[in-house]
């Protein structure tokens, strides 16, 4: 059976912020001071997407798994571990650290197929190793996921699942240009972009577990509209991937169509949209990465 492992940091699965500022202000013993008498903790940016996964799983013959990686030291880690109890979520494995420089090693060891974080430098440290990652926005006040038991999951195009070549295009030379170079290069396939390996590892995990198994739903929310969407289209084709619905937002707001969708967790590489669908969605921001950092088959360059 092909594994799907996500990663999540503790400040993004439950609501740390205070115990974070404490630390920052404070030091690390009035850290552990407030963490030992932490009695409950709220539902941070990631638990949507974590809780769906767990209920999602617990109907399945197999599972993603969620691992939990914490700088935390294993004395402070306790009320961390009481709430993934209390909250059901059958997170088995992880890491408490106690204060690594790095948590790449850990998520290499572990095989994460993503990483989602609050810690913008680990985001962008993951992504520069080929690892996925994302760093969450705060989540919104009030969420509204859709009721048909499967984890909803919606991808930006250029920059995200694609590289950024064509984003680049855009922003140098305009509109037309852009337009222009997608339609010459419709059977051309884009370069994988940060979380393309993302979208392989659940494809591939839905695949071995069978079409009585579909867990997840998901979609491309793009920019692209008209002769540029073939292009997208056609690179997921030969990918031998699928998506369950694309749209093509042109110039209208992406919120509208997230908004529509209810994802348990949209990705884009773009604050100001998901300045919008952050008060609508968990939504977390792509690290972008370097086109002459990127080989030939997409993976980062030794």
């Amino acid at each position: 059976m092909s594994r799907l492992v996500i990663a999540v940091s503790a400040r993004a699965l439950f609501d740390l912020e205070d115990a974070h500022r404490i630390y920052s202000e404070q030091g690390v013993d009035a850290y552990q001071k407030h963490a030992a008498t932490t009695v409950q903790l709220k539902p941070g940016a990631a638990f949507p997407i974590a809780e769906a996964l767990a209920r999602a799983g617990a109907k399945a013959k197999s599972a993603p798994e969620i691992i939990i990686v914490s700088r935390d030291s294993a004395d402070s880690a306790i009320p961390v571990v009481r709430a993934i109890e209390q909250a059901g979520l059958g997170v088995a494995r992880g890491v408490f650290t106690g204060g690594a420089e790095s948590l790449v090693p850990y998520l290499a060891a572990f095989g994460a197929d993503l990483f989602l974080t609050k810690n913008a430098e680990d985001a962008e440290e993951a992504t520069a190793a080929g690892i996925p990652a994302a760093l969450m926005f705060d989540p919104p006040e009030s969420f509204d996921p859709a009721n048909d038991s499967v984890v909803r999951i919606a991808f930006d195009g250029d920059s995200v699942l694609f590289g950024s070549q064509a984003d680049d295009l855009y922003h140098r030379f305009g509109l037309d240009h852009f337009q222009a170079h997608e339609r010459a290069n419709a059977d051309v396939p884009l370069p994988p972009g940060p979380l393309a390996p993302f979208l392989k590892a659940i494809h591939r995990f839905q695949e071995a577990a069978g079409n009585g198994h579909r867990l997840f739903r998901i979609a491309l929310i793009t920019a692209r509209a008209g002769a540029c969407r073939t292009r997208a289209l056609n690179t997921l084709t030969s990918w031998r991937v699928q998506v369950d619905e694309a749209y093509f937002c042109g110039n209208a707001s992406k919120a509208r169509f997230v908004e529509l969708f209810r994802p348990h967790l949209f990705f884009d590489d773009k604050t100001y949209h998901l300045e919008q669908t952050a008060r609508i969605a968990p939504s977390a921001r792509v690290p972008s990465i370097d086109p002459d950092d990127v080989g030939l088959a997409g993976g980062m360059k030794p």
